[in-house]
């Protein structure tokens, strides 16, 4: 029996699959920037979770059991088949994503969150600060510095 940490990592992938998709419920399905509704995402995502789930779990028992060698071509077929199942849930989740609608919402918390910083201050410079010093106004006149010798008493 060959039995590789892989082959228990895309078990428990698997397992997570399908729990969530009957669930209907994690980290799959909480995206409030979608381009169509939502209950029709969240359908299309249980479907592509399930197909996902049962090809990496079939997968996965007949590596484990030994049915199928890891090393032989029907070992790299059923590994790329489930490669390609994860990848179809990812395109579908990336396609169907708003983009912009992400940003723009990622910015105002930024904004939102930047404005109620109050050790923000504390870290900032302010820009009356820079302007003075651009235009050659200072907020304290330079004194002239007294000679280091008249402070030592040494010549």
């Amino acid at each position: 029996m060959d039995l590789s940490w892989f082959d228990w990592f895309q078990a428990a992938l698997a397992a997570y699959l399908l729990y969530s998709a009957v669930r209907g419920k994690g980290q799959l399905f909480d995206n409030p920037h979608t381009k169509c509704p939502r209950e029709q995402y969240v359908k299309v995502m249980r479907v592509l979770s399930v197909v996902s789930g049962v090809i990496l779990l079939g997968s996965a028992i007949l590596r484990l059991t030994g049915v199928i060698s890891s090393q032989s071509v029907l070992g790299w077929v059923v590994w790329a088949l489930g490669l390609l199942s994860i990848a179809a849930v990812f395109v579908y989740n990336m396609k169907m994503t708003d983009r912009k609608a992400a940003e723009a919402e990622q910015k105002r918390a930024y904004e939102a969150t930047r404005s109620k910083d109050p050790l923000r201050a504390a870290f900032v410079f302010d820009e009356e600060d820079e302007e003075e010093e651009k235009s050659g106004d200072a907020s304290a006149p330079n004194e002239a510095q007294p000679d280091d010798t008249e402070q030592n008493g040494n010549p």
